[in-house]
């Protein structure tokens, strides 16, 4: 997607694209294993063991819970031996982001210096529906930015008409919107003019 007269452009790729091809490369690989709802709770450097608790996630109520056979405190200590898997490894890559496992289990065994320090944005997908016969609505060789003051809204075009947008905004004006939704339309009006009526 070019972005400037000089022939500058930006190689986009969606995120859950990139994974889907990652799985699929990865199953075909003959000796790769893949396990999903593990969660890492243990990892011994010297020994290069890992051990990965099974984790089934339920949403319920809008909220994100471990699966009821979980939540019970009285079944907890008989099933953690049921549960709990270690395996052994000869490279591990925490890839597993802020609030990363393998870093914190890092910086007890060894001498890193660390700083993480977390800005007051965050950042929230949208994705915007092709129109009524699968047309663009949004010409797809440019990168269509909203910016704000303390705020910018991006959306980037995809083939099939449809388009991915996404909002950096302080953490504030989010919680605001979670607890006001009634007035995400009108906010989007003042602060993204033609975004509604446009999308």
């Amino acid at each position: 997607m070019p972005y400037s007269s000089n022939g500058d452009c930006i190689h986009i790729m969606q995120r859950t694209s990139i994974g889907q091809r990652l799985l699929l490369a990865l199953s075909k690989e003959p000796n790769a294993k893949i396990f999903f709802d593990h969660k890492l709770v243990a990892c011994d450097l010297p020994r290069k063991t890992a051990t990965f608790e099974d984790v089934k996630w339920q949403r319920r109520d809008g909220e994100l819970m471990e699966s009821a056979e979980n939540t019970k405190v009285t079944e907890q200590h008989s099933k953690d031996a049921e549960r709990t898997k270690s395996v052994t490894y000869d490279y591990i890559i925490g890839a597993d982001g802020a609030h990363s496992g393998i870093r914190k289990h890092l910086m007890r065994e060894t001498n890193v210096d660390y700083e993480q320090h977390f800005v007051d944005v965050l950042w929230c997908d949208f994705y915007l529906p092709p129109g009524p016969k699968g047309n663009r609505k949004l010409d797809e060789s440019h990168l269509h930015v909203w910016p704000d003051k303390e705020r910018v809204f991006i959306v980037l075009p995809e083939i099939d008409g449809s388009a991915r947008g996404g909002m950096v905004a302080p953490v504030d004006e989010f919680r605001r919107l979670k607890e006001h939704p009634e007035e995400l339309e009108a906010f989007f009006h003042s602060s993204y003019p033609g975004v509604i009526p446009d999308l």
